[in-house]
């Protein structure tokens, strides 16, 4: 889709403002006349629940689990762990049901 603007005279449009869809305001300022612009739809933040696990000491040699039950069956997870001042921390994403965490050596 193509849309064209008349600007009559003026070499340029002030701002030209877009309203996606998905409610994502864009402007452009500035905007020469007599041009063909592609405009993209900006990305739209999604914010996902998350569960964020930290624990007071570096989990360098540990490896984090997670199961449903504490019977299990327990599945190694491969998060990243970021560890700041001797904190460790893994931020994973939320589930629908509850989880049980564990750390452990591989």
């Amino acid at each position: 889709m193509r849309p064209n603007f008349g600007l009559g005279d003026a070499t340029k449009a002030g701002v030209v403002r877009i309203e996606w869809p998905s409610g994502a305001v864009q402007e452009l300022t500035d905007v020469a006349a007599n041009q063909i612009l592609t405009v993209t739809e900006p990305p739209v933040l999604v914010i996902e629940p998350a569960v964020a696990l930290a624990w007071p000491f570096r989990a360098e040699g540990y490896v984090l689990y997670a199961a449903e039950t504490a019977e299990g069956p327990w599945q190694r997870l491969d998060a990243p762990v970021t560890i700041t001042d001797g904190r460790s921390t893994v931020t994973l994403k939320a589930r629908d049901r509850m989880r049980l965490y564990r750390l452990g050596k591989p």
